[in-house]
C-alpha cells in the first residue's frame, strides 16, 4: 500500500517543534525559492496467514516506511541558511507538504506532517543556470495526513481576548471587533488598567471597563472610527460620588452659616442689613458729634487735646526763636570782617588780603607744579628731553638701524622710489620662455604614456556595470547583487592604439551572470563562468589593438577568497 503526495502548487514548510500537532501552527516557516516539486510517499508490509478452519487466508498489515523527500531550492544562502544549520545539528524537525486542490472554487488544501532528519544536502548548477540546493529529508513517523479548509478561520486563544491571561496570551487593546479588551493606565481615565468588553457595529461602537485592583470604577464610553470618545464614570455602592461632584455641602461646611430667622437689632437676616444710630440705643449720630465735640485725636502745636488747658511756649510755635537760641545761631550785624561791617554779603580782594598774590599775577608769572612735559613732571628744576622721550621720532642710532639711504642700489637701481625687476636683471628665463620650452619638450615625450590613478571602485552594482576609460582608470572593482548584470566598455578613445582594462568581479549574493559585450572574443570562442560561490572574486583582463573596437578577454584568476 503506498501513498504519494506531489504536484506543482506544493509548499513545504518547516519548523523544529516535532510535538506539535497543529497544521496550522505558526511555528512553520515556508521554505522559499523551491525549484523542484517535492514528493514522498508510505509503504505498509502486508502479510498473508493461513487459518486452520476457513479455506480463505487471511492478511494482516504489519509496519510502515516513508520515502526519503528531496526538497529542492534556487540556492540563497542568506534565505537557506536555516536550512544549513538544521543539516549541520542533526536535529529533529518537522516537515509539513500542502497541496491546493485546484478545483474551481474549491478551497481545500491536502497536508501531510512528518518528523525526520534533514540527513544531507547538495549543489548543482552549469554555465545556463543558477545554483540549485538538495535537502533529503528521511521521516521516521508521521503526525497527520488530512485536509483544511482555508475558508474557514480558527480561533486562537488570546485572539480579540478570548482566554487572555495578560501573561503567556496577552490582553487584546484593539477595538476593530466584538472583544473582551484591556485598556492600559496611561489611556484610563483612572490612572490604573481596566479590564471589560467592545462591541462595534459598522465604524461605531461601546466599551464597558471597570478597574483591575482597587475599588471597583466603571467606565463606559462611544467611539467611531473618527474619534475614540470620552470616558463616563458609572457610580456604585462601592463608588460613590463626592459631595463636589454633587454640587451639594457637608454638614461641617454650615459651621460657617447662621440661620436666617436670626436678627440684629430686631432686623431679619433676609438680605443684607445697613444699621444707623437711630437703630442703636445710648448712641450719638455723627450729625450730633461732629456739631458738639471736637476729637482727642486733634492736637495744638502738637499738644494732644487731653481735656486741660495748655500753655504754650516759644518752642511749641513754628518760625519763633528763643533768646537762648538766637545767642547761640546769631552774631551782631556790628562785627566787621577785615574793617568791612557784616550789613550785607561781603567779597574781599587781594589789597585787603597781605601777603597773597592776586590770580591774575600768578596766572602770568607761574605756571602749576600738575604740568607735564612728555610726562616727565614740572619739580621746579630744568628738563633735558631725549629722542626716546618723544613719540613718532627715532633716535639717530635707531635710523641707522633700521633704514637705509636712498644712494643705496639693488642690481644697479637706485632705492629713491619702488624697484621691480626682471628675469634680464637677475639672469634667468620668462615664464613664457620657459612654457615655450617646456612646450616643445613636451610635443617630444611618447604621449602613449600616461601616469594616473588607475583604480575605480564600483562598489555593488545591478543590472548595468559600465567600464568607462574616460579618465584614465585601468583597474575595477565591482560587487554583484543582482542574478544577471550587463557589462560595457564605454569611453575608450579611438585615438589610442592598444589599451588594456583589468576587472575584479566579487559575488555579493553569490550565483550571478555577466552578459558580456558583443565585441569581447574570448579563447576557444568560449566565454568563461563565472564563480557561483558567495563572496568570491575572479579576475577578467581586456586587451584591444584597435581603438576599442575589438577587446580580447581572458580570465586571469577564479575562485579567489
Amino acid at each position: 500500500m503506498g501513498q504519494v503526495f506531489t504536484g506543482n502548487l506544493a509548499s513545504v514548510w518547516v519548523c523544529t517543534d516535532t510535538n506539535n500537532t497543529d497544521p496550522n501552527s505558526k511555528s512553520f516557516s515556508q521554505v522559499q525559492e523551491l525549484s523542484g516539486f517535492p514528493s514522498f510517499g508510505e509503504s505498509t508490509s502486508v502479510t498473508t496467514l493461513e487459518t486452520y478452519d476457513s479455506e480463505y487466508s487471511a492478511r494482516t498489515t504489519g509496519d510502515s516506511t516513508y520515502a526519503d523527500m528531496t526538497i529542492q531550492v534556487n540556492y540563497v544562502p542568506s534565505v537557506h541558511g536555516s536550512l544549513d544549520a538544521i543539516v549541520d545539528s542533526q536535529e529533529l524537525v518537522q516537515v509539513k507538504v500542502e497541496l491546493p486542490d485546484e478545483g474551481e472554487n474549491d478551497t481545500t488544501v491536502n497536508y501531510a506532517m512528518y518528523n525526520g532528519y534533514l540527513t544531507s544536502r547538495s549543489d548543482s548548477s552549469d554555465y545556463d543556470n543558477v545554483v540549485t540546493r538538495s535537502y533529503m529529508f528521511a521521516p521516521n513517523e508521521m503526525v497527520s495526513m488530512g485536509v483544511l479548509d482555508e475558508s474557514l478561520i480558527e480561533l486562537y486563544r488570546g485572539n480579540w481576548g478570548v482566554g487572555s491571561n495578560g501573561a503567556e496570551f496577552p490582553s487584546y487593546q484593539g477595538r476593530d471587533g466584538n472583544a473582551f479588551i484591556k485598556v492600559p493606565a496611561g489611556s484610563s481615565s483612572t490612572g490604573t488598567d481596566m479590564l471589560g468588553t467592545s462591541n462595534l457595529d459598522g465604524s461605531n461602537g461601546t466599551q464597558l471597563v471597570v478597574s483591575k485592583t482597587g475599588t471597583p470604577v466603571i467606565n463606559v464610553r462611544n467611539f467611531s472610527s473618527a474619534a475614540t470618545g470620552a470616558w463616563y464614570r458609572v457610580y456604585s455602592s462601592a463608588d460613590k460620588p463626592t459631595l463636589s461632584e454633587l454640587g451639594a455641602a457637608a454638614a461641617s461646611d454650615l459651621a460657617g452659616y447662621v440661620p436666617i430667622t436670626r436678627t440684629i437689632n430686631g432686623k431679619v437676616l433676609n438680605g443684607n442689613i445697613t444699621l444707623s444710630a437711630a437703630d442703636i440705643s445710648d448712641v450719638y449720630s455723627k450729625t450730633q458729634t461732629d456739631a458738639t465735640y471736637i476729637p482727642k485725636v486733634f492736637q495744638l502745636n502738637g499738644h494732644a487735646l487731653s481735656g486741660t488747658s495748655l500753655n504754650l511756649v516759644a518752642s511749641d510755635i513754628l518760625d519763633v526763636y528763643s533768646q537762648n537760641q538766637v545767642n547761640t545761631n546769631f552774631v551782631a550785624k556790628s562785627v566787621t570782617v577785615n574793617g568791612l561791617p557784616l550789613t550785607g554779603n561781603i567779597t574781599l580782594t587781594s589789597s585787603q588780603l597781605t601777603d597773597m598774590a592776586s590770580l591774575s599775577y600768578s596766572n602770568s608769572t607761574f605756571v602749576p607744579k600738575t604740568f607735564l612735559i612728555n610726562n616727565k613732571p614740572l619739580s621746579g628744576t630744568n628738563i633735558q628731553l631725549v629722542a626716546a622721550d618723544i613719540s613718532d621720532v627715532y633716535s639717530r642710532t635707531q635710523a641707522n638701524d633700521l633704514f637705509a639711504l636712498r644712494i643705496t642700489t639693488v642690481n644697479g637701481y637706485p632705492l629713491s622710489s619702488n624697484v621691480a625687476l626682471n628675469y634680464n636683471d637677475v639672469g634667468t628665463y620668462s615664464k613664457a620662455q620657459i612654457d615655450a620650452k617646456d612646450a616643445v619638450l613636451q610635443a617630444n615625450i611618447d604621449t602613449k604614456v600616461t601616469i594616473t590613478q588607475d583604480i575605480l571602485n564600483l562598489s555593488s552594482v545591478k543590472e548595468r556595470l559600465e567600464i568607462d576609460m574616460s579618465d584614465g582608470k585601468r583597474v575595477f572593482t565591482a560587487t554583484l547583487s543582482v542574478p544577471n548584470t550587463q557589462l560595457s566598455i564605454i569611453n575608450v578613445g579611438g585615438n589610442k592604439n592598444s589599451q588594456t582594462v583589468t576587472v575584479c568581479i566579487t559575488q555579493g549574493t553569490g550565483a550571478n551572470k555577466i552578459q558580456w559585450p558583443g565585441n569581447v572574443i574570448w579563447s576557444y570562442g568560449r566565454p568563461p563562468v563565472l564563480t557561483f560561490t558567495k563572496d568570491s572574486v575572479d579576475i577578467f583582463q581586456f586587451l584591444s589593438v584597435d581603438g576599442g573596437s575589438t577587446w580580447y578577454g581572458s580570465l586571469l584568476m577564479a575562485d579567489l577568497h
